[in-house]
């Protein structure tokens, strides 16, 4: 019995080993999945750019945009000048995260790869 199992832990392993592989440290998941690592890190995030309300753009360490479409609106965020990335001890942001701006904790509904912000314009 305990062969048995070790053969099919084994066996997951190797199966699992390459899509695991895939999403390591590229900001892809195994499914995915976009992700920012170590995000508990300095430096893994470079930058960010609030959309109103509606959700926020997130520069990764190499550059890539990632945007977060909010579960509800984010009434703090267009007056925010410093936010705090919340993630829950996974040490990553991806689409479970969330952010908190004053005493607000705004929920992430979705984080994708993105081209980054639109560029300013003379009205901003």
């Amino acid at each position: 019995m305990i062969k048995k199992t070790i053969l099919a832990l084994t066996a997951l392993a190797i199966l699992a080993g390459p899509a695991l592989a895939a999403g390591k440290g590229d900001g892809d998941a195994p499914a995915g999945r976009a992700f920012i690592p170590f995000a508990d890190m300095r430096g893994s995030i470079d930058n960010w750019h609030g959309d109103g309300r509606d959700g926020i753009w997130v520069e990764g360490h190499n550059d890539q945009w990632y945007y977060a479409r909010f579960m509800t609106p984010c009434q703090s965020l267009p007056f925010a000048t410093t936010i705090g990335f919340v993630t829950d001890g996974t040490n990553r942001i991806d689409k479970f995260s969330s952010i908190l701006v004053k005493d607000e904790r705004c929920w992430f509904k979705t984080f994708e790869k993105s081209d980054g912000p639109p560029p300013k314009t003379d009205k901003d």
